[in-house]
This record gives structure tokens, C-alpha cells and sequence, in this order.
């Protein structure tokens, strides 16, 4: 007879076992991530059917899964964004994009998101579908909304009250001149000096108001440039000589310096010049003895344009704000200065409108020197 026998075979499973095992734990961890998501992430397959959605997502839109699936993902968007997200391009770009736009709540509500969508692409580099992740922006909006709210209320209410302030003070400034030039009567050495005292203040008043006006305007875009090639070097001799007289009131030196062949470079002349004033007129208030100093340069690029004081100088303390608007600056024995801080604030706006930059180098009781650069091409 023959001997008959079974044939037993046999495989090592272990490993086969071990990556059944990291394959659950890895589809479990992805699970947690993608229910538990502290933002809206929805799959989307390359028809733009939606796929899949985690919990937030069904929270936010007030949709479940199941009653959205397969839909198209363009059902969840408002008809006026519909454009704008299907000019995307993700999956011809192949890159993720970033955009704000809204989504329909189940209640017909649109809510603000930040969304961020990018492709799915397979083994081969082809593009299987997209995934967006988004996040409810409703309060910041709201917030952002209310901020350029007070902001407009606040420049309405300063250019009203200034508007309302400068038409009497006209009135009084006339009435005041009358006085002061006799027509009203002979006045006596004590009247006189009252009168100039209450002519001082209302000019000081006037500077103020014109100050809270041109700053108002700059600071809402309303303020509009002249550009037109002019010569820099003939605003700032302007400038310069609009305060020969103020210098030599306190005994000080007015000089100027300018280099040779500085071209003509696309400028606001007024406007420029209101910034040079007002730095000219800072170097002077704190400034009591010694000299102003005006540079101007010629680099590769552009012009700088410097002011130098022998003044008491900034404190270290003081650097980080001294472009700031309603800031006052401290004289050398700790007194304010009494001004409203606009006057370097101005002139930091005005210089910027000229893709400019400007800022300030000092020493305590030294002085300080204010440079602003201008390019020559914008």
C-alpha cells in the first residue's frame, strides 16, 4: 500500500499582525484629531462633492453629515462668494489658498470664516479632491466693525469741534486786532500787554485747531497730494526762511547746507513743506541756546534731510513715542512742553505718503538730530 501524508503549511503573521495594530491606532489618533478639531474641516472629492465633515463643522452650519453628503460644496456659500471661490484654483495651482468669506447656516444665516483650502493629491501627484479648514470670525468682524466705527466717530467729532472753534476765534482775533491798532481807543503800556498776551494764546489757540484739522485729514486718506517733480532743496530753503526771524528772537543760528545736484524728485511741495515747519519749529521750542542745523544729502537711492539741534534733547524713555500723536515731550527740568504732540506726527504721516521713512537720533542735554529720507523714484 502507499503511505499517505498531510502537507502542513505555515507564515510568521507577527509583523503582518503589528501593522494591522499601527494601522488602527493611526486611523484612531486621525479620528480624535479630525472630531475634536477646535475648527471646521470638510473633504471635498475632485467633483466638489462634499465627503466628509467633523463635529465642528456640523456645529457652526447647524448641518449634519448626512444631509449634506454629496452635495455640492458651492451649496454652502452665498451667491455673491461664489466667484471669488471658484477663482481659487487649487487644484490647477496645487497650492493651498487662504481667503475670508461666508457660509449659509442651515437657518439661512451667513457666518464669517477664515478659510484655508488645499488639494488632495494621490501617489501620482493628481489632485483627488480638497480639504478646507475654517473658523468662525464673527466676533473679530464685529469687533474690527466697531473699532473703524469710533474711529470715524472720533475724526467726525474732531473736525467738527475744530471747525465749530476756528469761526469764533476768527471773530475774535479780528476784534482783538482793532483794539490793537488803536481804532478802538488809545490804549495805555499795561493794556498792551495784556492785549499781546491774549494775541499770543489765540495764535497758539489757531496752530492747535489747524494742527487737529491737518492730522484729522491725513489720518482718514482725506488729505489729497499734489505730486509734481519739484526741486526739494527750494522747499526746504522755503522752510528755512519762514523761521529766520523766530531763530534770531531766541539768539540762535539758522544755517543750511545742501549738497550740489540733488535732482527734482515727485513731491507734495506743500504738504512736504508743513512737515519740514514743523520739525524746524520743534528744533526751536527746545532748543535755548546754540544753533538749528539743516542738512540735506544726497544718497544713492534718494535725499535725507536732517535737523540739528543743540537742544536739551530726548530722553531714552521718550525715543519709542515721540512720533506718537497727543504725546508731549518733556524740556530739560521735567515740565511738558504744553503742546498736543501733533506736530512730529504730522510730519511722520506726510513723510510716509512719500514712501519716505524718518526718525530721530539724541543725546540729553545735547541736542537732537531729526532725518527723514525721501527716494528719488516711488
Amino acid at each position: 500500500g502507499s503511505v499517505l501524508g498531510t502537507a502542513w503549511f505555515w507564515r510568521d503573521i507577527t509583523e503582518y499582525r503589528k501593522a494591522q495594530k499601527q494601522a488602527r491606532e493611526a486611523q484612531d489618533i486621525y479620528h480624535a484629531i479630525f472630531d475634536n478639531s477646535p475648527a471646521g474641516v470638510m473633504v471635498v472629492d475632485d467633483s466638489e462633492r462634499i465627503v466628509s465633515m467633523n463635529k465642528y463643522a456640523e456645529n457652526l452650519l447647524g448641518k449634519k453629515m448626512a444631509e449634506i453628503k454629496d452635495q455640492s460644496v458651492f451649496s454652502l456659500y452665498p451667491k455673491d462668494e461664489l466667484v471669488k471661490l471658484r477663482s481659487l484654483n487649487v487644484r490647477k495651482d496645487k497650492r493651498q489658498t487662504h481667503l475670508e468669506t461666508g457660509m449659509l447656516k442651515a437657518s439661512g444665516e451667513v457666518v464669517d470664516v477664515s478659510l484655508s483650502v488645499s488639494p488632495l493629491l494621490d501617489a501620482n501627484n493628481n489632485v483627488r479632491g480638497s480639504v478646507g479648514i475654517f473658523s468662525d470670525i464673527t466676533a473679530r468682524k464685529k469687533a474690527e466693525q466697531e473699532m473703524l466705527n469710533a474711529i470715524k466717530m472720533k475724526g467726525n467729532f474732531l473736525g467738527m469741534v475744530s471747525h465749530e472753534l476756528r469761526t469764533p476765534l476768527t471773530a475774535v482775533k479780528g476784534s482783538l486786532g482793532i483794539i490793537e491798532d488803536g481804532s478802538a481807543g488809545e490804549l495805555n503800556p499795561e493794556q498792551k500787554d495784556f492785549l499781546k498776551t491774549a494775541i499770543n494764546n489765540i495764535d497758539r489757540l489757531e496752530r492747535l485747531i489747524t494742527d487737529v484739522l491737518d492730522y484729522q485729514r491725513l489720518d482718514s486718506g482725506r488729505e489729497k497730494f499734489d505730486w509734481k517733480e519739484k526741486d526739494l532743496c527750494g522747499v526746504v530753503r522755503a522752510a528755512q526762511q519762514m523761521f529766520v526771524n523766530k531763530a534770531k528772537e531766541k539768539s540762535l543760528e539758522l544755517k543750511i547746507e545742501i549738497e550740489d545736484d540733488i535732482p527734482y524728485i515727485n513731491l507734495d511741495e506743500e504738504q512736504l513743506g508743513k512737515a519740514l515747519r514743523n520739525l524746524i519749529d520743534n528744533a526751536i521750542k527746545f532748543t535755548q541756546r546754540g544753533r538749528i542745523f539743516i542738512v540735506v544729502k544726497k544718497l544713492d537711492e534718494g535725499a535725507c534731510v536732517s535737523i540739528k539741534d543743540t537742544g536739551v534733547g530726548v530722553k531714552p524713555e521718550e525715543m519709542s513715542k515721540i512720533f506718537e500723536t497727543f504725546s508731549q515731550l518733556s524740556v530739560g527740568d521735567g515740565r511738558k512742553t504744553g503742546s498736543i504732540g501733533l506736530g512730529l506726527a504730522i510730519a511722520k504721516s506726510i513723510i510716509e505718503k512719500h514712501s519716505g521713512r524718518i526718525w530721530v537720533e539724541s543725546e540729553p542735554g545735547r541736542g537732537s538730530t531729526f532725518s527723514f529720507f525721501i527716494p528719488f523714484k516711488k
